[in-house]
């Protein structure tokens, strides 16, 4: 049996919030030198902030979109996929799981082999970050003969 995860980043929404309030002072400013005649100064720092605003914002949602993974794991091993990348091992090839708050590294035993990461955003506070990473401890478990309560 495969179980299979498919983890989604949130929408960054202080991201989000920072650009949508920047884009709002970009605005202002450019509002009020057209409207109070204040010093010309006001337009290209307007447009500026406003560029600022929209890149701040394409980027925030451009990671979000990037760190998308697809977690397969069954008896034999695991296979990960993201945009753009996939990796797969076999248990029997992994040394180590470590965890940090926001990431989980599938170690690999040789040397020049690198390590296989999924990363999560919202950390330890998404579910389904922690349902993959009880089911990676799980399918570890099983491969080197360890048993619930055994």
């Amino acid at each position: 049996m495969t179980d299979t995860f498919v983890l989604r980043q949130r929408p960054p929404l202080r991201a989000l919030l920072v650009s949508s309030v920047v884009a709002v002072l970009a605005a202002v400013l450019i509002v009020m030198q057209l409207v109070t005649g204040w010093t010309a100064l006001l337009v290209p720092v307007g447009i500026g902030l406003l560029v600022l605003s929209v890149g701040w914002a394409a980027l925030a949602l451009y990671s979000t979109r990037r760190l998308r993974y697809r977690v397969e794991l069954d008896a034999d091993g695991y296979r990960i996929s993201s945009p753009g990348h996939q990796s797969a091992a076999q248990w029997k090839d992994i040394a180590e799981v470590t965890a940090q708050s926001t990431r989980v590294t599938l170690v690999h035993r040789l040397p020049h082999v690198s390590g296989d990461s999924i990363v999560c955003l919202a950390g330890m506070r998404d579910p389904d970050f922690l349902a993959i990473i009880r089911a990676v401890q799980r399918r570890l478990d099983e491969s080197r003969g360890y048993h619930p309560g055994g």
